[in-house]
């Protein structure tokens, strides 16, 4: 005979309430045994361990800033200039989701630019070797010729203070400072030009997007 049609089929249901009721009576009574017990008296001469005091934190040796000092500003362009030749820094603007427009004729720009004064190298972060340029306080202002394929980055994007961020040479991070200019910048002295070229007023350009 099949245990589903076994005729004891019918008190499965009713051992397995009284399993539940007798499950539930148990906790119950056990619930009420100790809600009923007052916690135990400590004797005369306990002796209860106390709690060390923590020595207040104090830190030394470090860079805090409390309030930003501004050391040097300067204008932000209607849009900066790269040459064709700095490409690894344009690959590095890229990365940061950045727009950049390419020139489609050669035009002639009025714009300025920084006299590098000093390059020197260093520590910066994880890399060892970071370039670090110092820049005359006046820029020179100039009318130049860009061929065609030079790349344009304005500043009214959405991601524009991180452009100026990048580009301005004076920053802690830059394009500069991560080498992407090694191979392109000048040896100081008055007449060297950081290729880094900002175009101050509103200009109508004829570019397309760099896709990528």
């Amino acid at each position: 005979m099949s245990i589903l049609n076994h005729p004891r089929k019918q008190f499965f249901p009713i051992i397995i309430a009284f399993a539940v009721i007798a499950l539930m009576f148990g906790m119950w009574a056990r619930y009420n045994t100790h809600r009923g017990q007052k916690a135990p008296e400590l004797e005369s001469g306990t002796i209860l361990p106390i709690p060390r005091e923590i020595a207040p934190f104090k830190l030394t040796g470090a860079d805090l800033i409390k309030k930003p000092l501004i050391l040097k500003s300067r204008p932000r362009p209607y849009a900066y200039i790269l040459e064709r030749k700095a490409h690894k820094s344009v690959e590095m603007l890229k990365r940061q989701n950045v727009m950049i427009e390419v020139l489609q004729e050669e035009t002639t720009l009025g714009v300025e630019a920084y006299i590098l004064t000093g390059v020197t190298y260093g520590k910066k972060y994880d890399h060892h070797r970071a370039t670090f340029v110092t820049a005359a306080d006046e820029t020179v202002k100039r009318k130049m010729t860009f061929p065609k394929g030079t790349y344009i980055i304005r500043t009214s994007q959405m991601m524009g203070r991180v452009i100026t961020h990048l580009l301005e040479p004076e920053t802690n991070d830059n394009v500069i400072t991560f080498n992407t200019m090694d191979g392109i910048l000048p040896k100081p002295g008055e007449s060297s030009i950081i290729p880094i070229f900002k175009l101050m007023k509103p200009t109508n350009l004829a570019t397309r997007m760099l896709r990528y």
